[in-house]
């Protein structure tokens, strides 16, 4: 069984992180843990939203356990976070790729940005070489078909004629000139795409990206 954890910081993000969070947990049948902290831009208490947040995991059909922590430093989310496999975050927390850097080394684990909408009408997953990236690749397809979503595979134009091989058939393909943050971003906008799964490895030049995605510890290995 899976098991993820939230940040909620009490921002419009942070909610719709917390939607997104139980969509996929009650698909998946996972536990989640949410740890809250205080927001300058948030009305009411910790202890209100607390009660939301319970509320709505309730309604979802999602186990929940909520701890409050004074902030998301890193040491702080150290100690209350242990072993698990996802980890959903408002992108106001995930600023620049410094920071995406010590998350995925403190978590090894698929990192959940949400920027807005959580409700995707598709789902994309950007594949630098299809013959090596198959980890990252069933990754995707495993969460779309659980999440009941279509997929389409972003690849470079030099790399499209390896998506005819048969250990990558079933999966959609749409080739691209290259992974600069605006053509990505014109792509996902052309097939109304609303979550992005990429590895990593290519968050430098997609930092530019404002919509949901899922960043992926290098799958190669896994």
């Amino acid at each position: 069984m899976q098991r993820f954890t939230l940040l909620h910081d009490g921002s419009a993000q942070g909610w719709h992180a917390t939607y997104l969070a139980f969509h996929v947990a009650a698909r998946l049948g996972a536990p989640l843990q949410v740890l809250h902290t205080g927001s300058e831009n948030e009305t009411g208490t910790l202890d209100e939203r607390a009660a939301h947040v319970e509320t709505g995991a309730r309604a979802a059909g999602v186990v929940i356990e909520t701890r409050l922590l004074a902030d998301f430093a890193m040491d702080t989310l150290n100690r209350a976070v242990t072993s698990i496999d996802g980890l959903f975050l408002p992108l106001r927390l995930m600023p620049d790729r410094e920071t995406v850097s010590r998350f995925l080394e403190a978590f090894s684990c698929p990192l959940w940005v949400v920027s807005g909408e959580t409700q995707p009408n598709d789902m994309a997953v950007l594949v630098n070489e299809p013959l090596k990236d198959v980890h990252l690749i069933s990754y995707a397809k495993m969460l779309s078909h659980r999440l009941a979503q279509s997929l389409i595979a972003f690849v470079l134009d030099e790399h499209f004629d390896l998506t005819l091989q048969p250990e990558l058939s079933g999966l959609k393909w749409k080739s691209l000139p290259d992974f600069s943050a605006s053509r990505i971003e014109r792509a996902l906008e052309q097939l109304q795409v609303g979550l992005l799964f990429l590895p990593a490895s290519n968050v430098p030049v997609t930092e530019g990206l404002t919509g949901n995605r899922v960043i992926c510890p290098d799958m190669r290995d896994a």
